[in-house]
C-alpha cells in the first residue's frame, strides 16, 4: 500500500503546484483555439496512453491529467463523459501495454510466464484495442 499512498500524496502535491503556477489556465488558453470538442476525447486518449505506457502508472495519469483535461473539456464544450472514458481507457491501455507496469508483472508472475514474453505477446492485442478506441472516440464525439 505504500506505493499507492505515495501516489495519492504526490497527486495532491502535484495538483497544488499546478494550481499555483496556473498550468490549467495556460494549457486552456493555448489549446482551446485549436481544439474542437470532437477531437478532444481522441487526443486525450492518445496523449494519456503514451504517458501511461511511458511511466507504467495507470493511476498516476489521473493526477497529471484531470486538473488540466477537465477544464479544457469544459472550455471547448466537449462531452465530459466521453473525455473521462478516454482517460480511463488510456489508463487501462498503459497498464496492459507497459512492460513494467504492475498488472503486467503480476499477470506474468501469476501465470509463471517470462515477463518479456508476456508483455510482447499482449502488445499486439492492446494496440488493436487502442486503434478501435481511437476510432470510437472520433465517431462518438
Amino acid at each position: 500500500m505504500i506505493p499507492a499512498i505515495g501516489t495519492v500524496i504526490a497527486a495532491f502535491i502535484f495538483k497544488d503546484v499546478c494550481d499555483l503556477i496556473s498550468l490549467p489556465q495556460f494549457v486552456i488558453g493555448n489549446l482551446s483555439p485549436y481544439m474542437t470538442a470532437g477531437y478532444l476525447p481522441a487526443v486525450v486518449f492518445i496523449a494519456m496512453s503514451i504517458l501511461a505506457f511511458a511511466t507504467g502508472s495507470s493511476w498516476g495519469i489521473f493526477a497529471v491529467s484531470i486538473p488540466i483535461v477537465m477544464p479544457l473539456a469544459s472550455a471547448v464544450d466537449a462531452n465530459i463523459s466521453l473525455v473521462i472514458g478516454a482517460l480511463l481507457s488510456a489508463s487501462s491501455f498503459g497498464s496492459q501495454a507497459c512492460f513494467y507496469s504492475d498488472s503486467t508483472v503480476l499477470a506474468a508472475q501469476g501465470s509463471g510466464c517470462n515477463l518479456i514474453s508476456h508483455a510482447v505477446t499482449q502488445l499486439p492485442y492492446t494496440l488493436i484495442a487502442a486503434g478501435f478506441a481511437i476510432i470510437g472516440f472520433l465517431l462518438m464525439a
